[in-house]
């Protein structure tokens, strides 16, 4: 109860902090942001899944001075990721350093999307924490980089600067080669899709995912091979996903749907309206066809799902009054929730682990 109780003090105090002054209001988030860095360097290395893989290659990793692009006896083959820890380690030979730069870096990227694309920060910063922290930022810490790096990227698709686009989304991909996922997304996001395309489109990724998963299954065999081995093939937690009756795709629709049908409240409100809803509806589309593939079907989507720290908030816009600090509050309370069956998962996860040990 008093967890509950101080979650709620943190969604109130969000709420006064996203209604205060935008220059207060930024240099707290900033600060915040920072703090959550230091804590994602200070972890315990053994309590989280990914975590004690990445400090055995940092130990592996040779300092600048002693490069070799060719190294293959890493967790990862990403060469831009393997040159950024090599520049970390020539600085301190210390796998904490190494976890605090990360998520410093992180962390900061994040406070800065925030602060461009979101119209409540904190609040976008409360969803992110619920839905993606844990996992990115704790664990998958290259994913989490590569994706902040392709939202910060966005902004060049609105500018329709395509090469500045290309570069930062080719950088992000040495980090994360799942992002190579967000280059037709600058063009796909020159279709006039409009919501009845959007019904649409839902409806046929619906009945293909019901009805065409061995026709994927081909595809995928024929032409991915690699990420097939990887992800499908076998009997692994990893390579079975919970097809259609996954409860994240019902959650991505909504959302989705929410933010389509209140275009005309939100269009001129949000400059990048249009990119975060087709962006989204790309990620939805993803997650659904790849949905028997637990974990393709997660890298695949996740990267345009992070949107939802800036379409979510924007709900608020949609009501008006006291309505807003009601929606603000509701939110909160549903992110608390979806945060707590992270935290039960994520433990459940630890002491599997722990006893691998």
């Amino acid at each position: 109860m008093l967890v509950i109780f101080l979650s709620g003090c943190v969604v109130v105090i969000f709420m006064v902090l996203d209604f205060s002054n935008r220059k207060i209001r930024n240099k707290i988030l900033y600060s915040v942001c920072i703090l959550m860095g230091v804590m994602t360097g200070f972890r315990n290395h053994n309590d989280w899944r990914d975590t004690y893989g990445y400090v055995a290659s940092f130990e592996k990793i040779k300092t600048l001075d002693l490069f070799d692009v060719n190294q293959d006896n890493l967790l990862y083959q990403e060469k831009g990721f393997y040159l950024l820890t090599s520049s970390i380690k020539t600085l301190c030979n210390n796998s904490t350093f190494y976890l605090l730069c990360i998520g410093l870096l992180s962390s900061f990227l994040l406070a800065k999307n925030l602060s461009r694309y979101c119209l409540f920060p904190f609040l976008g910063l409360g969803i992110y924490i619920a839905r993606f922290y844990m996992t990115r930022d704790l664990m998958q810490i290259r994913a989490g980089l590569a994706i902040m790096i392709v939202c910060y990227a966005i902004q060049y698709i609105k500018r329709k600067k395509l090469w500045k686009y290309l570069l930062i989304v080719l950088l992000a991909s040495s980090m994360h080669i799942s992002v190579l996922l967000a280059i037709p997304f600058y063009w796909i996001n020159k279709i006039n899709i409009n919501c009845r395309k959007i019904l649409l489109w839902l409806f046929v990724a619906f009945v293909s995912a019901f009805i065409c998963e061995a026709f994927i299954n081909l595809l995928l065999n024929e032409h991915l091979e690699i990420i097939k081995q990887a992800y499908i093939d076998g009997n692994s937690e990893y390579s079975k996903g919970h097809g259609l009756s996954n409860p994240m795709i019902y959650f991505q629709c909504l959302i989705l749907l929410v933010f389509t049908f209140s275009e005309k409240k939100l269009k001129d409100i949000i400059p990048y309206y249009f990119i975060f809803r087709n962006g989204y509806f790309y990620s939805t589309i993803l997650l659904i066809l790849l949905s028997p593939y637990l974990v393709l079907s997660g890298r695949t989507s996740t990267i345009f799902a992070t949107f939802e720290i800036f379409i979510i908030p924007s709900f608020i816009i949609i009501l008006s009054g006291k309505l807003r600090i009601a929606m603000y509050l509701v939110i909160g309370c549903v992110m608390i929730g979806i945060f707590f069956l992270n935290c039960l998962s994520l433990i459940d996860s630890s002491a599997t682990l722990r006893n691998l040990m």
